[in-house]
């Protein structure tokens, strides 16, 4: 069977479909990786690059075109896939569905469709395609032909099995059962100068490592028809993070928030704190409302001394539309308000005064001064950071062992100015920081401070 090239396979509307094009650099860059004997690839691009354009078409590729070469390194009738390693639910149905319009709009790919879920497709060649989560344990047990790890350079370091370190030595084994064929591809927005991604992307520009494709590019490059005045917009609201996210420069201003020792050394529970009488009225609850995809959160803690003990932590899931948009029940939150507050006694509720007005109106007729209003001004945040990296540096939390909460600890990162002044950030996408915000909300009304900027505080 002849196999076409990645040139004709991107560009042969038979293939890829009539109304899809990549641009130049796309092109470049997915040309690149396939064409050279390279094993690994990092593609280092600034945000609205078409990064996840660009690798699901590698993705769509493999899966299809050089089904005919990975078929030779597996049994009859086993299927080879294809993973997308995912941050996050979103994420993998972007790339999923992605996959999905290259494979239904081409004529001679969507006679190969035999399946396809929320989470795979599956073709009639043996190929499978399929988004996992970003766990060691979520990529074992595959024989992976191509695996692409997404947003690489936020995954965590040096702690658990979410960590760059521990996906790659999970999954590098069953990439190299294809041989010199098998790939992996790292593909993200740059961060800080550490992790895997880091790592691989230096190794690859030493010139020492002739495996690995690097492709740096900022975002004006790869996508031209990008708005200058949208990029001029981004750069004034913030120069340091315009530098990051779209002129794709790893980041030499940013340093780890927590010490990932004391992260570790705080995990001192081995789950979920049921109610205790000692502490009843006592409790205390933040929540951190959604905004735009981001998880709606929730955490009960209560202090033992001066150390704070994180009881529960809890997401509400969307469970209706609004519109195209699916969000979370707002009337459900407050039930759980409610029903939590029966369970606990709480004495303090701290809710963000401007997203969730309606809520603290409402509960604040039933609870009354157990409502706190805070407003997240760049002073309160920066306050309530400060009190929560004290109280980790002095080992004063208690937390359990909850992955996502632990990953976006691990992940945060803080930017000092020349001023003097900092800020705290979980990274760029969905998701990165929800947690955090709840437990530095925690920190703030577990200080009972005088200056902070309390809207309401009895």
């Amino acid at each position: 069977m002849l196999i076409p090239s990645i040139e004709t396979f991107v560009t042969e509307p038979y293939l890829i479909g009539k109304d899809i094009t990549f641009r130049p650099i796309q092109k470049e860059i997915i040309y690149d990786f396939w064409n050279k004997p390279y094993t690994m690839g990092v593609w280092c691009l600034g945000r609205r690059s078409g990064k996840t354009f660009c690798a699901a078409a590698s993705a769509v590729y493999a899966c299809t075109a050089l089904a005919p070469i990975f078929k030779k390194y597996i049994r009859a009738n086993e299927s080879y896939y294809v993973l997308f390693v995912a941050n996050n639910e979103e994420q993998a149905k972007i790339a999923l569905d992605q996959v999905k319009i290259f494979l239904e709009n081409s004529p001679t790919l969507k006679m190969l469709i035999k399946s396809n879920n929320a989470t795979s497709v599956t073709l009639k060649n043996g190929a499978i395609f399929k988004a996992v989560p970003n766990t060691a344990k979520g990529v074992r047990g595959y024989s992976v032909a191509l695996a692409i790890f997404d947003e690489a350079a936020h995954y965590r370091t040096g702690y658990g099995e979410q960590t760059g370190e521990q996906l790659y030595q999970a999954i590098a084994p069953s990439i190299a059962q294809f041989g010199d064929y098998g790939r992996l591809l790292m593909i993200s927005t740059p961060w800080t100068k550490q992790g895997i991604f880091y790592d691989n992307y230096q190794k690859g520009l030493s010139g020492e490592y002739p495996e690995i494709h690097v492709a740096n590019y900022p975002t004006w490059e790869v996508n031209p028809t990008i708005s200058e005045t949208f990029l001029a917009s981004a750069k004034k609201r913030d120069p340091i993070m315009y530098e990051v996210e779209y002129g794709a420069n790893f980041s030499v201003d940013f340093a780890a928030f927590l010490d990932v020792d004391k992260i570790r050394e705080s995990v001192t529970l081995s789950g979920t704190t049921p109610p205790q009488k000692t502490y009843r009225n006592k409790y205390l609850l933040a929540l951190d409302p959604a905004l735009s995809g981001d998880a709606f959160t929730a955490a009960i803690a209560h202090q033992e001394g001066t150390k704070l003990v994180i009881d529960y932590l809890h997401e509400f899931l969307p469970s209706f539309h609004q519109g195209s948009k699916k969000v979370v029940d707002i009337s459900k939150v407050e039930e759980w308000i409610m029903a939590r507050h029966q369970d606990y006694g709480f004495k303090k509720i701290v809710l963000d005064q401007f997203q969730s007005a309606s809520t603290i109106q409402r509960l604040n007729a039933k609870l009354g001064s157990k409502i706190a209003e805070l407003t997240w001004t760049h002073n309160n945040k920066i306050i309530a950071y400060g009190y929560l990296k004290e109280l980790f540096n002095l080992n004063q939390v208690a937390l359990y062992p909850h992955d996502k909460t632990i990953s976006q600890l691990t992940n945060l990162q803080v930017h000092y100015n020349k001023s003097g002044s900092w800020t705290v950030s979980g990274g760029s996408g969905l998701q990165v920081d929800d947690y955090c915000s709840v437990l530095a909300a925690l920190a703030f009304i577990s200080k009972d401070s005088k200056d902070v900027g309390w809207s309401k505080y009895a």
